[in-house]
């Protein structure tokens, strides 16, 4: 037995050190309810820890940002709803502008002076529609362009990722301009050949229009011209009397054509010819047309010819080719200016071509449509500049992903701009309902601007549901999966830890028991001492 060390004490009295600092972490770990609470703890998992903590802070902010466009977006909504009213409320008072038979100078006056007001509503909503000190409608969040150059030239408009234009603009050159589907005559219309009636049938977009002179008031016009040349030819000459029945055949197809609403338009080329053409632009335009007269519009009687395709503008935006539909020209996606939308209004005339016999003597003439590409300028047409306040709504902190939208400028001269009209209105702005040339241009105005309106609320909307919304959606899933996962790290197990420390508590009592024991082996060699 020896006494000089008592390693049965020292033994015991290291496990039970041990025993009681597995208390103390148990005990730290449940009172501060995670496993991480010093770096020593687990270095391999701090990093982790931390990262997952920076990704979940910034996603919550992310989605508190998310939160608040929603509530700008609903703002711009509502004031977008207040347009499509007053829109409305201006419709209703210009249809009822229309109604001639009723309506006497003061009355017109009447309605003129609230519409005037009502315009005066949309500036007032473009103002005053705010978030915080952010007008919405009123453009500074938005696409800003002007073309300066030749007049045929415009800015039609450019979408929220396009980059601004350098200082000096976007340099716009056309190479050809744009055409009409169309379908030429042959030969003059005479008294003659319509004398047994003029039927005229023309066929596009499962829609035909037909036309015959028997049913309409021009029968008995054409009788009595007749009639007249046949008493009395010297007063009533034959080239006289051929030109009225041009006359009277064109107004009475047009006004056919404007009855039934159909985008065409017919006319007399200064040889005498038919000309029936589709008022759209380009090349995606198609129809047939055929008449019962030999040369009228087509070679033979009842048979149809398919129209002269029209063409698309040609040209380059930014020094780099665009696309071309219709009048429109639009720069490619990735290139100068992407997405930039410019429209060349410039149209081709009918020139007069000479007719030459096989000595190269002119012995008539004849009237062509001229050449879409000797039309245009040599020197570029012009150069748009374009200022881009659209703003970006962020989506994800950790990907630093941005959506950038534009709204819209709902003021009354930025709407239905550049519209084509009799009545020479640059914009709705410019209505006057006080004569019916203007109540008719001002419903066509009218209509494009509810349109453009519900074409922005629309784009609002969408954005607002797939991209904003569903963007909250994921950002909630996103955070609950990564607070899951930091969770695992840091998060201690409650019931683990409270086995964890009834187990040490035991150890330790038992511990300290045995250390009672061991200390008492020294007192047994006393004991043998005394007895000696």
């Amino acid at each position: 037995m020896r006494i000089q060390n008592n390693i049965a004490t020292l033994n015991t009295l290291r496990h039970s050190a041990n025993h009681q600092a597995s208390v103390s972490e148990s005990i730290r770990k449940l009172s501060s309810g995670r496993e991480l609470n010093r770096s020593s703890d687990a270095p391999n998992l701090l990093l982790g820890a931390a990262q997952l903590k920076s990704q979940v802070t910034g996603l919550k902010q992310t989605k508190e940002n998310v939160e608040t466009s929603i509530s700008l977006l609903q703002i711009a909504e509502s004031g977008l709803g207040e347009v499509s009213k007053i829109l409305t409320e201006i419709r209703q008072r210009v249809v009822h502008a229309a109604n001639e038979a009723v309506n006497d100078e003061s009355m017109l006056n009447a309605d003129q002076m609230e519409i005037e007001h009502l315009l005066k509503a949309l500036d007032q909503i473009a103002q005053n529609t705010t978030y915080t000190e952010q007008r919405l409608l009123d453009g500074s969040m938005g696409i800003n362009g002007v073309a300066v150059g030749e007049s045929d030239l415009e800015f039609v408009s450019a979408e929220a990722d396009t980059p601004a234009s350098p200082q000096e603009g976007y340099q716009v050159d056309i190479t050809r301009v744009s055409t009409r589907a169309r379908v030429e005559g042959y030969k003059p219309l005479t008294l003659v050949s319509a004398s047994d009636g003029v039927e005229i049938v023309v066929s596009f977009d499962d829609r035909t229009f037909l036309f015959n002179s028997n049913d309409h008031e021009l029968r008995e016009e054409i009788k009595d011209l007749r009639a007249k040349h046949d008493r009395d030819p010297a007063n009533y000459p034959k080239a006289q009397v051929d030109q009225e029945v041009r006359d009277l055949l064109v107004y009475h197809v047009s006004r056919a054509l404007q009855r039934d609403n159909l985008p065409m338009e017919f006319f007399e080329r200064p040889d005498h010819i038919f000309v029936f053409r589709h008022k759209n632009f380009g090349d995606d335009v198609f129809f047939t047309a055929s008449s019962n007269i030999d040369g009228l519009l087509t070679r033979q009687a009842h048979e149809p010819e398919n129209a002269i395709l029209g063409k698309d503008v040609e040209g380059t935006i930014g020094e780099a080719s665009a696309l071309g539909v219709g009048q429109e020209l639009t720069a490619r996606e990735g290139l100068p200016g992407s997405q930039l939308t410019v429209r060349y209004g410039k149209t081709v005339d009918y020139v007069e071509q000479p007719i030459l016999n096989k000595q190269g003597e002119q012995i008539g003439a004849t009237y062509v449509l001229d050449s879409p590409s000797k039309s245009v300028a040599e020197k570029v047409e012009g150069f748009v500049h374009l200022s881009q306040q659209s703003k970006r709504f962020h989506l994800d902190s950790n990907e630093h992903v941005y959506e950038p939208f534009a709204f819209m400028n709902v003021r009354a001269s930025k709407l239905a701009r550049h519209l084509p009209n009799e009545s020479g209105f640059a914009s709705l702005a410019d209505i006057d309902v006080t004569t019916p040339q203007g109540v008719s241009d001002a419903n066509l105005l009218l209509e494009q601007a509810i349109e453009d309106i519900s074409q922005i609320r629309m784009e609002l909307g969408s954005f607002q549901k797939h991209t904003i919304e569903r963007t909250m959606s994921n950002l909630g899933v996103a955070v609950e999966n990564i607070q899951a996962g930091q969770s695992v790290i840091e998060d201690a197990d409650m019931a683990e830890k409270i086995s964890d420390m009834a187990s040490g508590q035991i150890l330790a009592a038992s511990s300290r028991a045995m250390l009672a024991q061991a200390n008492q082996k020294p007192q047994a060699v006393m004991t043998l001492l005394h007895f000696s």
